[in-house]
């Protein structure tokens, strides 16, 4: 309401949320390869968890997806909200 939605800053932490989510989702992607590695050297002592983890990789990818198209649309609303104001 106080037209403080489209700022640079706004913009920059969308980016660093995107940016967790996609290295929170790698590094669970890259324990679930550890855990397949495990099964398959030490046999099905490790149980399904490597499933949970990768449903939880894709969502974090996920929403890691959609917070970085939200922080390119921020950045380009600040670009139209500057030069609006600049014409005014």
């Amino acid at each position: 309401k106080r037209g403080t939605a489209f700022t640079a800053a706004n913009a920059r932490a969308m980016g660093c949320i995107a940016l967790c989510c996609v290295i929170a989702g790698g590094a669970l992607l890259l324990a679930c390869i550890a855990i397949l590695i495990a099964e398959a050297v030490c046999g099905g002592v490790m149980g399904l968890y490597w499933t949970e983890m990768a449903v939880l990789a894709c969502a974090f990818l996920a929403v890691g997806a959609v917070a970085w198209a939200l922080c390119l649309l921020v950045r380009r609303a600040v670009a139209l909200q500057e030069d609006a104001d600049l014409t005014v």
